[in-house]
């Protein structure tokens, strides 16, 4: 069985202040997100950034670049339907990234042209789960 999970990501900026649990637990400045897809991409579907391809709008989205990232995604799974082994695919995370399903660890990526696979089934939950991803800045 394949699942894709294309839809109900969401996105927020870290907030330095807060643990990165918290990040993920906070209720406020989740925005919809697009996955594949990029920040920019979903911080200017929201109108939160000038297009930076048009004019001198680079410019002004410098600090995107100098912020981390979440992206979160609940999904729903049936135990009865999955295998002794299930593989979460990651085709592409950019550059670093940590991955966590339903609280735990289950990935750190520190290239975006190697591609990922993780046996999963240990974590999965019947019912509902969470796809947690934070993006470090590249830059720091």
């Amino acid at each position: 069985m394949k699942l894709d999970l294309h839809s109900a990501w969401e996105i927020r900026a870290a907030d330095p202040a807060l643990s990165l649990r918290e990040n993920f637990a906070a209720r406020d400045g989740w925005q919809t997100a697009t996955v594949p897809g990029t920040v920019y991409q979903d911080l200017l579907t929201h109108g939160l950034i000038p297009d930076p391809h048009v004019g001198l709008n680079e410019a002004e989205v410098q600090w995107v670049a100098e912020r981390d990232w979440c992206y979160r995604c609940r999904f729903d799974v049936s135990l009865a339907t999955l295998g002794p082994q299930t593989d979460l695919v990651f085709e592409g995370l950019d550059t670093f990234a940590e991955v966590w399903l339903n609280g735990r660890p289950i990935l750190a990526s520190d290239n975006m042209f190697v591609p990922a696979r993780v046996d999963v089934a240990a974590a999965l939950c019947e019912g509902s789960n969470l796809l947690e991803i934070r993006f470090e800045s590249a830059l720091r």
